[in-house]
């Protein structure tokens, strides 16, 4: 039923995921890099909080690629900083 290794539905995840960051884009426009990474953690939390609140009293599904669309913004955001950090330039 499943593939061996979850990391061989890769193309399949990034296919979609691209799609669901391509709409997020549309609908925000590039909000995300307007925001700083303080904070990032209680925003991202408040977010799954209130899918899952949907979920239990809507019946709504759990939008996993917009959970994942967060994670990779976290990531991006400390990525940079990391960047940043070691060259001793900002990163644009």
């Amino acid at each position: 039923m499943f593939k061996e290794f979850v990391w061989s539905y890769m193309d399949e995840f990034v296919v979609e995921l691209t799609a669901q960051l391509k709409s997020d884009q549309e609908r925000w426009g590039d909000t995300w890099k307007k925001r700083i990474k303080g904070g990032q953690e209680e925003r991202i939390y408040a977010n799954i909080q209130n899918y899952f609140d949907q979920y239990f009293n809507g019946g709504y599904p759990i939008p996993w690629l917009k959970i994942a669309g967060l994670a990779m913004i976290a990531w991006i955001r400390e990525y940079e900083q990391m960047k940043e950090q070691r060259t001793g330039e900002e990163v644009v």
